[in-house]
């Protein structure tokens, strides 16, 4: 009897945690924003970000607005600003194509014909959800490469406050 009561008692436990891991409604949280792309085409620039609904709910008629930094040089004059939708857990790509300041793009053929190993960037802005107006900061920092044999096309490495490369500048070491 005793066995039983046991068996009976684990197996209600057990069908309680097992209740608990089940998905939690994800609600209110911003969205991921990365720069999923970054080219010279012709005289401009495109740019491509990949954005990350991670809400069980959809986030319709928002808005991102975005400043993009190289070296310490804007990229563009003043901020620019896209219109988009998001599904519920959807990611969606959008782009935006233009020419960018003369400094920036000097950097960037720089990059590209392998007079400079890598380059900083910085991309700030501020994403509003049309669904209930809640505003979210967008900060990220990182380094930009050229992409081998693919001329005019770039990669993007985000760096964390948490990484060495970070941890080594704030130290004055140069990261050997």
């Amino acid at each position: 009897m005793k066995n039983k009561l046991s068996t009976a008692s684990l197996c209600i436990l057990l069908a309680f945690l097992l209740s608990a891991c089940g998905e939690s409604k994800i609600s209110n949280q911003p969205p991921q924003v990365f720069i999923a792309d970054l080219q010279i085409q012709q005289e401009q620039l495109q740019i491509q970000l990949q954005i990350r609904n991670i809400n069980l709910e959809a986030m319709l008629n928002s808005q991102i607005s975005f400043k993009f930094k190289l070296a310490g040089i804007d990229v563009f004059n003043g901020d620019k600003l896209l219109n988009l939708s998001l599904d519920s857990k959807g990611t969606e790509q959008i782009s935006w194509v233009g020419t960018p300041n003369t400094g920036a793009m000097k950097l960037l053929q720089r990059l590209g014909d392998g007079s400079l190993k890598s380059l900083d960037y910085h991309l700030t802005g501020q994403f509003v959800s049309g669904t209930k107006g809640k505003k979210s900061d967008i900060k990220q920092a990182g380094k930009v490469f050229a992409v081998p044999g693919k001329p005019g096309h770039f990669r993007l490495a985000g760096i964390s406050g948490n990484t060495r490369l970070n941890h080594d500048r704030a130290s004055g070491s140069a990261g050997h």
